[in-house]
Formats: C-alpha cells, sequence, structure tokens
C-alpha cells in the first residue's frame, strides 16, 4: 500500500512541477507586457513572496480589449475599463480641474494553487502575503476593494491633473 500511496505522491508531484515550469513561462511573457516600472515592482513582490516560500508566477499582465470581455462575461471580471487592458482610463471632473487616471495591472497566484485549493480562500496567507508587500511597493491591492475583492490583482495608478479652461479669454 505505502508502494501505491509513494507512487501517487511521486507522480502528483511530477505534474505540479510540470505545470509550475509552465507558469513560469507564461510568466516571463506576461512580465514582459508591462512597463519597465511596473514590471520592476512586480519582480520585486514575486522575489519576496519566494523569501517566504510561496512560487510566485504573474497569471495575467497585459489584455486585450476582446479578453477583458471573456473575463467580465465568465464572471472574472466587473468591468470592461480594467487597468488590464492598455489605454485604460478613468476621467472625474470636479471644481474646475480634470482628474485622468491611467494605469497598469497584473495578477499574481501561487503556480501551485492558481485561485484553488488552499487559495480558494481570500483570507489565505499568500494573498496577504501579496497584498501587503504590493502596497509597500506602492501598488494598489484587489483585496482592499469592498464591492469585489480581486485578491491576485495588483496595479500601479498614474494621476494626470489638468484645469478645464472654460472660454477663451482675448
Amino acid at each position: 500500500m505505502s508502494l501505491r500511496v509513494s507512487a501517487a505522491v511521486v507522480k502528483a508531484a511530477e505534474i505540479q512541477n510540470k505545470q509550475v515550469k509552465r507558469l513560469k513561462q507564461r510568466s516571463n511573457a506576461e512580465i514582459a507586457s508591462l512597463s519597465k516600472d511596473f514590471a520592476e515592482r512586480v519582480k520585486s513582490t514575486m522575489k519576496h513572496l519566494e523569501k517566504k516560500g510561496w512560487v510566485p508566477v504573474v497569471f495575467h499582465g497585459k489584455r486585450t480589449k476582446e479578453q477583458q470581455q471573456e473575463k467580465v462575461k465568465s464572471g472574472a471580471s466587473k468591468t470592461m475599463n480594467s487597468f488590464h487592458v492598455g489605454g485604460s482610463h478613468i476621467e472625474n471632473f470636479k471644481n474646475g480641474f480634470a482628474f485622468n487616471t491611467r494605469g497598469e495591472a497584473a495578477d499574481i497566484v501561487d503556480a501551485r494553487f492558481l485561485w484553488s485549493g488552499p487559495c480558494k480562500d481570500l483570507d489565505h496567507q499568500f494573498w496577504k502575503d501579496l497584498g501587503s508587500y504590493a502596497k509597500s511597493q506602492g501598488l494598489e491591492w484587489g483585496g482592499d476593494w469592498k464591492s469585489f475583492k480581486d485578491v491576485a490583482h495588483v496595479e500601479l495608478r498614474r494621476i494626470e491633473i489638468s484645469q478645464v479652461m472654460r472660454g477663451s479669454i482675448a
């Protein structure tokens, strides 16, 4: 019996190692889709997580509008105006000023679990470690959001402010 269990454990470990290797390759491509500044912050976050024993990978970086549509359709995202999609921005106007927020986003997961197994729990230690360190890097963490907790999501926001001119001065 113990030989069968051992063989099953070995087989499971082999499958998991293949998954981790495949996801690390994918992660490298996803990181390459990010700006240099954001990529450096993401890589720093991942190194921190590795030191804690996690196996972090970037599962999603930049997405096309079509990919984002699929995320919204499946319920994995609540907006088409996601910072995963290049060119997305949020405009606000107040007291004669225009606030234009642009950003980038990435989803970081542990390659062994993704969003399942122990990481299905939104209070799992991996998510807490991710959020804590990402915030120390000046990133916003989706786990802090009230309406839709997105614990794998980190983003870098840039706010542009301009004064709205009404009429012209002659």
